[in-house]
């Protein structure tokens, strides 16, 4: 049930098979606990993997509560059958991963560095400061030197951290990138239509409408065609075609999402990625 339906963790799936009559210490009940443990450290966490003793201690914690149904032969021995599965990856320092977790952290690092090989040939750089002191008077705001700073990043870098707690003017930045890298083109109207805003939340994507006046703000989900199931049209139907993409509150977004993401980009396109790094 966990394998075939969206929505029905093991919680859920045990109660169903403890009515069904299954024994606590069934085979099939004990590997799907340890896949449990593991995956509910994990994101729990943020970490992309377990360390093998804290794995087991907390795997024999859970699943001994009512009788005494697993030891350590029997974790190491269900821990193979997992590996089998494909279901979990054990590195040579002993460390578990969760078998898709593992490959989305590769697929989002081998994305980000076929990012970073690009190079700017739409603009001029020595126009930047000029723009951006043009968007401060159309808009009659005063950037700081730092929200300066981090607009002139995101233009001149082909992907780009802007951190900051609530409150420190990020949503004031996103604003500016978006009209500054807009305004470096003769037809800005056509490349404002190719910006797209962001965030894993249909209210911080509410939010990001709101504050930068951009018509082109959504979900990560709906920018990718999020069908159910675990489904996206955006991996069926080929790369978004965008000059940039904005990621707000991206400390709410998890690996898994972000590999789909990445994996539905262009290397070309510009990325700005924005949160707050207290989260």
């Amino acid at each position: 049930l966990i394998d075939l339906i969206e929505g029905i963790a093991f919680l859920r799936a045990d109660d169903i098979a403890k009515k069904l009559g299954f024994a606590l210490n069934s085979e099939v009940r004990l590997i799907a606990l340890i896949h449990y443990v593991l995956k509910t450290l994990i994101y729990q966490t943020g970490n992309s993997y377990v360390e093998f003793d804290e794995l087991l201690e907390k795997s024999l914690l859970f699943a001994n509560t009512e009788s005494d149904v697993l030891n350590k032969e029997l974790f190491c021995n269900y821990l193979d059958v997992l590996k089998n599965q494909k279901k979990i990856i054990v590195d040579e320092n002993n460390c578990i991963y969760d078998y898709f977790v593992f490959y989305d952290e590769i697929n989002v690092g081998k994305s980000i560095s076929n990012i970073l090989k690009q190079t700017n040939k739409d603009y001029k750089f020595d126009r930047i400061p000029q723009i951006i002191n043009e968007v401060m008077e159309a808009n009659n705001i005063v950037y700081s030197d730092k929200q300066k700073e981090a607009i002139e990043k995101a233009l001149k870098e082909p992907i780009v951290i802007i951190t900051g707690g609530p409150g420190t003017g990020k949503s004031t930045v996103i604003k500016g990138i978006v009209e500054a890298y807009s305004n470096l083109f003769n037809k800005k109207d056509l490349i404002k239509n190719q910006i797209y805003l962001v965030a894993p939340t249909g209210r911080a994507s509410k939010r990001l409408k709101e504050v930068t006046n951009h018509f082109n703000a959504c979900t990560i989900h709906k920018l990718l065609g999020y069908q159910g199931n675990g489904r996206f049209s955006a991996l069926d139907e080929g790369p978004i075609k965008a000059k940039m993409i904005i990621i707000d509150e991206f400390s709410m977004v998890d690996i898994n999402l972000a590999s789909i993401l990445f994996k539905c980009i262009l290397p070309d396109t510009k990325i700005v990625i924005v949160g707050d790094v207290d989260q």
